[in-house]
């Protein structure tokens, strides 16, 4: 398959936010270290993430990392949307990102421009059979590459298939992905597995190689059924695989006008407040246009949306970005006790 172009990049805003510094410090940073940036007119500065990532390692600024699957039994949730969203701000900040697609519709590929075809282009089925149209078939064979930093591994029809294929193996499903995806593993950062609406052997997979899971609900009653459904499927895995993912309950699609939203926020906040993000994803009808038109949520062309600054803060929160402005902050805070005790100790001597 052909590799795809997508443009992803911070701004100084966002560098700086994320920072907790100002515009005009992340240039003088940017300047300083001879990291490079793009004017890409004469108003807007990019930072691609390539920059990001050297802005990270000088500073020591930890580069988030592991598996990340998004999976709700119930359909219609967003869960296209919300890992394509994530995954996608994720590399801008540097982070080698792969995306998994295991769902056969293929609307997470789509949604980057990638099309994958069957018995054409490798799929998993094909990773886990071994071969196609007789010839090997490697893990590698089926990355495609969306930019540097973000990668995918796109889904097709064939998926359909591969659950039956696991069921008449003899694999360990606690360990089958982490034997699969072993190859390409020290490649990326993150991983984000986008699985189907259904409890199989395949999500079960996925389940148990993830490090967190990323619960999409809408402020529904039956994403409320879906939710429970799935937490008890992942409580028997916990039992018989020993699975440890930290979970994460996330609002998506959040209306304010919907009286019930907030009644089953309420519901949610007391049933699963442990689980529960703070940050949860507002409707757009601008985002959904984004991903039926098979475009990056976070094309330049975009404009300003509070769905994508929505993203942005659950990014901060589920992968703790937040220390990114601690640790500057105590940085600056530490540089600056050293050059008032050496200021103390000059006068002393003076």
């Amino acid at each position: 398959m052909e590799d795809v172009n997508v443009d992803l990049f911070l701004q100084p805003k966002d560098l700086a936010d994320a920072l907790g510094i100002t515009v005009q410090g992340v240039h003088k940073l940017l300047k300083e270290h001879h990291i490079e940036s793009t004017m890409a007119n004469p108003r807007q500065r990019r930072i691609y993430p390539a920059s990001v990532r050297q802005v990270a390692q000088l500073k020591g600024l930890p580069i988030p990392s592991g598996v990340v699957v998004v999976h709700l039994v119930k359909g219609g949730v967003g869960k296209t949307t919300l890992i394509h969203g994530l995954a996608a701000r994720a590399s801008a900040y540097g982070c080698r990102t792969l995306m998994i697609d295991l769902d056969q519709q293929a609307n997470l590929s789509t949604s980057f421009g990638v099309y994958s075809r069957p018995k054409k282009d490798p799929s998993l089925l094909d990773v886990y059979v071994g071969h196609m149209n007789g010839k090997k078939v490697k893990i590698q064979d089926t990355v495609v590459k969306v930019t540097d930093f973000l990668h995918i591994i796109p889904a097709n029809l064939t998926l359909a298939n591969l659950d039956v294929s696991i069921v008449q193996g003899t694999e360990n499903i606690g360990n089958l992905f982490e034997s699969m995806f072993k190859p390409i593993r020290k490649d990326y950062d993150l991983i984000f597995i986008d699985c189907p609406p259904s409890l199989s052997r395949v999500t079960s997979a996925a389940h148990c190689y993830a490090d967190k899971i990323l619960l999409p609900v809408n402020t529904d009653r039956f994403s409320l059924d879906g939710l429970e459904l799935t937490l008890e499927h992942l409580s028997l895995l916990q039992k018989k695989f020993r699975a440890k993912a930290e979970l994460h309950v996330v609002i998506n699609k959040f209306d304010a006008r919907q009286k019930l939203g907030f009644e089953v926020i309420n519901e949610l906040a007391s049933e699963y407040r442990d689980m529960l993000c703070e940050a949860y994803i507002t409707v757009s009808k601008q985002i959904d246009n984004s991903i039926a038109a098979n475009e990056c949520l976070w094309n330049p062309q975009q404009g300003k949306n509070a769905a994508l600054e929505d993203f942005n803060n659950l990014l901060m929160e589920v992968f703790n970005l937040k220390t990114w402005k601690d640790q500057m902050a105590g940085r600056r805070k530490s540089v600056g006790s050293s050059s008032h005790s050496r200021k103390r100790e000059v006068v002393a001597h003076g």
